[in-house]
């Protein structure tokens, strides 16, 4: 086992915790600096700034925990070549959690009101197969199965691979999260007209028709006795997720019947050379609202 892999992981943990804290303290130390009317909006800026840091790093803090206790636990009668396989999941991981701790701390920058995306060319089948990868340890734990579908070529998406890694790592999660053992997730992709659509399909728990209109909407979260303690987020996941699809002039939705599962579909336009060059000098941004 690289002991000196597992080492350098929590130590790139821990100091980009300790980053993160700081700047919180720093950035309250210059609000509050100015006693004005703001006082109460800026206590709730730094509120939701804080929730949002403990859901986004959640998910790759987990990914981690679970391909760790898996080496450990069952060292003995892993290959080598599994070894290195969770070894690798614990890396990729970390520079993950890496990317998004700087991602947060640029989320902390609310008072300029924008959020700029840095796109290029990306491969949708390589992003998916990476994302099925992430997960396999906490499928495996739950023992749910967790497979994808893409159908047919997909030309290169002009997206910001970071959020719409965010992205599919809410609803894969959320999937796995609702889901029972024994259970299925999927994850289809395809090109319809100028756009790709991709959906992540569970057959879990469901959600009642009266609750999807507010599941986007900032702190909601649903409400049912099968959701354990453990299971609760902080409710920004879904919102952060929406305004990331936005930002690429995308649209998402969900499909659910409770008892009978979830599908969560979003879609991502597809540009070509002189829409990318056109756009590529202004990147997209826009405003979280207050």
């Amino acid at each position: 086992m690289n002991l000196a892999l597992i080492i350098s992981t929590c130590t790139t943990i821990f100091f980009g915790l300790v980053a993160i804290i700081l700047s919180i303290k720093k950035d309250r130390k210059e609000k509050f600096s100015i006693r004005d009317s703001r006082d109460a909006k800026y206590n709730s800026v730094e509120e939701e700034f804080v929730h949002m840091m403990v859901h986004e790093l959640r998910s790759p803090l987990t990914s981690i925990k679970d391909a760790s206790e898996l080496l450990i636990t069952s060292a003995p009668s892993l290959t080598e070549g599994e070894k290195e396989q969770f070894l690798k999941i614990i890396n990729r991981q970390s520079k993950s959690l890496l990317e998004q701790i700087a991602s947060i701390l640029d989320a902390a920058k609310f008072e300029s009101g924008t959020f700029v995306l840095d796109r290029k060319n990306e491969n949708i089948r390589d992003l998916i197969n990476e994302r099925i990868k992430m997960f396999e340890p906490q499928v495996t734990r739950k023992k749910i199965t967790l497979s994808s579908h893409i159908e047919g070529p997909i030309p290169p998406v002009y997206l910001d691979c970071i959020r719409i890694d965010q992205v599919l790592n809410n609803l894969i999660s959320n999937s796995i999260k609702f889901t029972p053992s024994g259970g299925k997730v999927w994850i289809e992709a395809r090109a319809v007209d100028r756009n790709v659509e991709i959906s992540i399909s569970d057959t879990g728990i469901g959600i009642e028709k009266e609750l999807q209109d507010k599941i986007f909407s900032k702190f909601y979260q649903v409400k049912t006795p099968d959701i354990q303690d453990e299971r609760i987020g902080s409710g920004l996941g879904l919102y952060i997720a929406k305004k990331i699809i936005d930002a690429h002039k995308g649209s998402i939705e969900v499909q659910s019947e409770a008892g009978k599962g979830t599908s969560m579909k979003f879609t991502l336009p597809i540009l070509d050379q002189a829409e990318i060059q056109e756009s590529a000098p202004l990147p997209a941004q826009y405003t979280f609202p207050n």
